[in-house]
């Protein structure tokens, strides 16, 4: 039984073919697989003062933000109360804004894409009620998405 090379050569695959020796090519091909996830979900939770930003999200370049879930209430003397509304103001490099009140009557607001997607943005969110000065919690879940602008 043989084994083994067989024969008097061996190159790294680049020289030409020796038709009379055995040629051994000595390359190692990495076949590991890196898997870049389509999105990722993050959680925040602001607490502070009423009608102050409690969670900013930052926004790069080729991603849009996805808003799955939030929550709020606000406490005056010891009670809870879950606020109605949720603000969002969002800034862009380049040079656009926007303000969006998303209205949350005790439950999570539909999903919702948050405005400038693709661009370079800053997302203040902060929960509002109309006729209260609570002290505020605010809780969020969102992903971050690859986008493409067109």
């Amino acid at each position: 039984m043989l084994s083994g090379c067989m024969g008097a050569g061996t190159t790294d695959g680049q020289d030409a073919d020796d038709a009379e020796a055995t040629t051994v090519i000595n390359n190692y091909y990495n076949n590991t697989t890196t898997i870049i996830p389509d999105y990722e979900v993050f959680a925040a939770i602001g607490l502070g003062e009423s009608h102050e930003a409690l969670i900013t999200v930052n926004q790069s370049l080729g991603e849009g933000i996805h808003l799955l879930d939030a929550s709020s209430s606000g406490w005056n003397s010891g009670e809870a109360t879950p606020l109605r509304y949720l603000s969002v103001y969002t800034n862009c490099t380049n040079g656009m804004w926007w303000e969006i009140m998303d209205t949350l009557d005790r439950e999570s607001p539909v999903n919702q894409w948050l405005a400038g997607a693709g661009a370079v943005c800053t997302h203040e969110l902060q929960p509002y009620d109309t006729e209260n000065d609570y002290d505020e919690t605010l809780s969020v879940v969102f992903e971050r998405r690859a986008v493409t602008v067109v």
